[in-house]
C-alpha cells in the first residue's frame, strides 16, 4: 500500500518552534527513505498530517469502452 502524507503547520504553531524540531525530522527522514520502508513518523504536536491511500490509475478502459475485445462476439454474430 502506498500513503501519500502530508503535512501542515498545526493552526497557530509557531514556524520557529517548528524549525528546532526541523534537523531531526530530517535526519529520522533520510533514515527512513534509506531503508526503503516509512513505518512510523512522530512530531511534538505541531504539525498535522493527511494521509491518502494511493491506487493504480484505472480510467485508462474509458477510452476504449465503446470497442469490442479481440476475439469478442457481438450480439448476432457467430464465433470465428
Amino acid at each position: 500500500m502506498k500513503l501519500l502524507a502530508i503535512g501542515r503547520p498545526r493552526e497557530g504553531a509557531d514556524v520557529h518552534e517548528i524549525g528546532r524540531y526541523a534537523r531531526e525530522e530530517m535526519a529520522a527522514l533520510w533514515q527512513l527513505y534509506r531503508d526503503g520502508a516509512v513505518r512510523e513518523m512522530h512530531s511534538p504536536g505541531l504539525i498535522v498530517l493527511e494521509l491518502i491511500e494511493l491506487h493504480p490509475f484505472s480510467a485508462f478502459e474509458v477510452l476504449f469502452a465503446d470497442r469490442a475485445r479481440p476475439g469478442a462476439r457481438r450480439e448476432g454474430q457467430e464465433a470465428i
